[in-house]
């Protein structure tokens, strides 16, 4: 997509990064009797998604959830680079016209959109997110496993890109970049390949997004 390729023009400069923003809070419930609260819900922490108990009158407690997401926040150089972009999202781009800023959500198409607080626009881009457990499924192919397993293992299609080449052997390999021990082998990345090292990175990038705290801002690569 060439707004994908515009994004990443736009992360090379320096110009791209993801923050928290917060959403509208959800009342899980609205009367809730002392008795039913877990203690193990806070109603302080550092987490940006997290539950509260808020005190009743009349003695019970209503259930929060406060929920933050992270958005991207777009720096436009120009005006042009600004129009482009939009052009390209169409109608769904809440940018204010003549703003070099915007942000933008990547949200599920089969969730409801997210509803922001601060008052600022955020433009949410519905599309079919994969979870972390399909990125896992999708570097399956790259990884070679040994002689005796190939007989129970799925077969995959050879012509399938291999996102993460990962190798075993029967010793720890001299020049790896990354290698564990398992069941009697090792697997590991090359120290060379620097495409599985990239992917490899990434993954590592979006396990982060989940637990990272909201003091903290992660950075992310588009499109691989």
């Amino acid at each position: 997509m060439q707004v994908i390729k515009l994004w990443r023009q736009i992360q090379a400069r320096g110009d791209l990064q993801f923050v928290w923003f917060p959403t509208t809070d959800t009342v899980l419930a609205e009367k809730l009797p002392a008795s039913a609260m877990n203690m193990r819900v806070y109603t302080t922490t550092s987490a940006p998604n997290y539950l509260r108990y808020n005190p009743r009158p009349d003695g019970n407690y209503q259930l929060v959830q406060l929920f933050d997401s992270v958005v991207m926040e777009l720096h436009y150089a120009n005006q042009e680079e600004a129009d482009q972009v939009s052009t390209l999202l169409g109608s769904v781009s809440t940018r204010p016209k003549g703003a070099l800023v915007e942000r933008i959500a990547l949200v599920s198409a089969v969730i409801p959109p997210n509803d922001y607080t601060k008052g600022e626009l955020v433009t949410q881009l519905l599309m079919n997110l994969r979870s972390f457990a399909d990125m896992l499924y999708s570097v399956m192919p790259g990884v070679v496993v040994p002689p005796e397993d190939t007989a129970v293992v799925v077969p995959t299609d050879p012509a399938t890109t291999k996102l993460i080449n990962v190798r075993q052997s029967g010793s720890c390999p001299a020049k790896a970049f990354v290698a564990i021990l398992y069941r009697g082998h090792w697997f590991a990345i090359a120290d060379t390949d620097i495409d599985s090292k990239v992917n490899f990175g990434l993954l590592l990038t979006i396990q982060s997004l989940q637990t990272t705290s909201a003091g903290a801002v992660p950075g992310l690569t588009i499109g691989r």
